[in-house]
């Protein structure tokens, strides 16, 4: 395995989404994409620890969230936050049918979220989008799981007011019975639909580099990493793909090769090599010197001279010619 062709591969493949995933949590594009090559070059770092129990790309991403927080805890300066008596019901998933009416644009998202709190915004991106738990976020951050709960729910409320607002000033442009409908709609939110709203709008976050890792770093990098059983099996399947991807390319073009030429037939055999080799016998034609008769050549071509030869057949080979699809049949006697 060439662990430096596999990081190379999975960088080209990835990037993109790292970089979004550590925009949404810091709003900035150059930090976001620091970020993201510091996340990938320690992915490279800890390949070891990778199990192929999930996705790779989940794998990546959970690193580059965590370098995202990493990030944040060291800018942010320790702030208390008041505990609030949040109940389980008001974080609690529920019915989102309000969304119907409703449609945002990806970039409008990024511009709504972005206005949150950086607090309310981290908790509110690890529980909603990346799927944490209370406990582990209370755990990543340095607070309670209520502190959590808290955030998630201020969160929430000023998401609905931010959307509302959205609205109104999509009104400006276009007024009509939808525009009041979806109004109606987002003043009745309910949690579900906003996390359903943000997971389905950002999940796939996609932001090109301004500025790729140099592919000299990532062979480096690679040379010096672990050499885990997950990243052997990742790089492994990465292989059997391209390698299945080439192959059916390859077939899909003799296929079409051969379907765009005329037929062509093979020229028929003169009769003095026609040749048939039974399973038990083998026959063969020789053409003989022609005789003559009063010093006139005599023809022998419908007489030829057959040899037969008793031989075991012990392997049948079959192989197959893609360029004009077309099977060659091989007898193999016993020696």
């Amino acid at each position: 395995m060439d662990k430096a062709k596999f990081w190379e591969r999975q960088y080209n493949k990835h990037i993109q989404k790292i970089i979004g995933v550590c925009y949404r949590y810091v709003n900035d594009r150059l930090t976001a994409e620091d970020l993201a090559h510091d996340a990938f070059l320690k992915a490279i770092e800890k390949a070891d620890t990778y199990q192929a129990f999930g996705r790779f790309e989940s794998w990546l991403t959970r690193i580059a969230v965590n370098q995202s927080i990493d990030y944040l805890r060291k800018r942010t300066d320790s702030v208390p936050i008041n505990e609030e008596a949040v109940s389980d019901a008001m974080c609690e998933n529920e019915d989102d049918s309000w969304l119907a009416g409703a449609e945002f644009t990806q970039s409008e998202l990024v511009e709504i979220i972005g206005k949150l709190p950086e607090r309310q915004r981290t908790v509110f991106e690890l529980y909603a989008i990346d799927s944490r738990p209370h406990t582990e976020i209370a755990q990543m951050l340095g607070i309670t799981p209520n502190n959590s709960k808290a955030l998630l729910f201020r969160a929430r409320q000023s998401l609905k007011k931010l959307l509302h607002a959205k609205v109104h000033e999509k009104e400006k442009r276009k007024k009509g019975i939808l525009m009041i409908l979806m109004i109606f709609t987002l003043t009745s939110a309910r949690p579900a639909g906003i996390d359903k709203l943000f997971r389905k709008g950002l999940g796939s976050l996609r932001m090109p580099p301004s500025a790729p890792l140099p592919a000299s770093t990532i062979r480096q990098a690679a040379a010096t990493s672990p050499s885990g059983a997950g990243v052997t099996l990742a790089a492994h399947k990465t292989a059997i793909a391209l390698a299945a991807a080439a192959g059916l390319a390859g077939g899909a073009c003799a296929w079409q090769i051969a379907r765009t030429q005329p037929s062509q037939t093979s020229p028929a055999l003169p009769d003095t090599a026609a040749a048939t080799c039974p399973d038990t016998a083998q026959t063969c034609t020789k053409e003989t010197e022609p005789a003559t008769a009063n010093g006139v050549r005599q023809s022998t071509k419908n007489k030829p001279i057959t040899v037969t030869q008793e031989v075991e057949v012990r392997e049948t080979v079959i192989v197959r010619d893609t360029d004009i699809v077309k099977d060659t049949i091989y007898l193999f006697g016993k020696p």
